[in-house]
């Protein structure tokens, strides 16, 4: 194989996109299964490259990301023809390299648990098993489930001055550090593509769900409940109206992710009707500064 060249993008060059999805749809084929890589979600802004380009001279072989942000979640993507070259390897580096410009110790890397190449690769550069998520996927609701009664229950779009009650749903619901909650709070009530909803009985934030759109489909994240609140379907409540609301905006499928061992979780969203499509592992990296 020619030698190979990695190049950092602050996006996607246009002139790439075309080989870049052809690269992305080669591997689902060959795999099959899609790579949890996913480019237009990438910021056009960000003050550090994202992304990574592996070339021969002008056809692209690999693909890796980085996105900002306090964990940064990598992926890494190879054409099958060109796997087992060190391409990945050196995608990998590249991606420690940024992590060291960053000042980050360490970030995850992202794979379908599906697919082997994903698993021998990372069982190659000796990345730590973190912990597990299956994506679990809706292309439409169920006519049988309607949202719970709740006596006093209010759900309202949330608004920044909410962060503080949010704050405190994060800590709790998630058993969040302050610091990690402030900021995954401030991140999401940044975001123009997906909103927080709350969750108030009698005027008191009881849960929360973050919902909108992630790569062109419908996205459900951050579902919580105070725990004092459990076990009385305002989680259900959430779920079902975030749901209902991104179905009524046009959207086909509506996606979420829920970890492996949360099996309270998993079995609200597999009775509303939500099937696993996937089972994606978290591994651990360290920027090797």
């Amino acid at each position: 194989m020619p030698s190979v060249t990695i190049t950092p993008h602050r996006h996607l060059p246009p002139t790439q996109r075309s080989a870049a999805d052809a690269l992305l749809t080669e591997m689902s084929v060959a795999d099959a299964s899609a790579p949890p890589m996913f480019l237009d979600e990438l910021p056009a802004d960000s003050p550090h490259p994202p992304l990574f380009l592996a070339e021969t001279g002008n056809d692209l072989i690999g693909l890796a990301t980085a996105p900002p942000g306090r964990e940064i979640e990598a992926t890494i993507a190879v054409v099958p023809a060109a796997r087992r070259q060190g391409i990945g390897r050196q995608l990998l580096m590249s991606i420690q390299n940024e992590l060291r410009v960053r000042s980050i110790p360490t970030a995850l890397l992202v794979a379908d648990l599906k697919v082997p190449a994903a698993r021998h690769f990372l069982a190659a550069v000796g990345a730590e098993w973190e912990e597990a998520e299956y994506r679990l996927s809706l292309r439409a609701a169920d006519p049988r489930t309607v949202p719970p009664h709740i006596p006093g229950l209010a759900l309202r779009a949330a608004t920044p001055a909410d962060a503080p009650a949010l704050n405190r749903i994060q800590m709790q619901a998630f058993a969040r550090p302050a610091e990690v909650a402030g900021a995954h709070i401030a991140a999401g009530l940044a975001e123009t593509h997906r909103h927080f909803v709350l969750a108030e009985i009698a005027g008191d934030a009881v849960g929360m769900v973050r919902c909108g759109t992630w790569a062109g489909v419908g996205d459900i994240t951050s579902l919580g409940v105070l725990p004092a609140w459990r076990g009385r379907g305002i989680g259900r409540a959430l779920l079902l109206d975030a749901i209902a609301t991104l179905f009524a905006s046009g959207l086909e499928r509506v996606d979420l992710e829920v970890e492996t061992g949360n099996t309270t979780a998993l079995r609200l969203y597999e009775s509303i009707g939500f099937r696993i499509t996937a089972e994606y592992g978290y591994y651990r990296i360290a920027s090797g500064g």
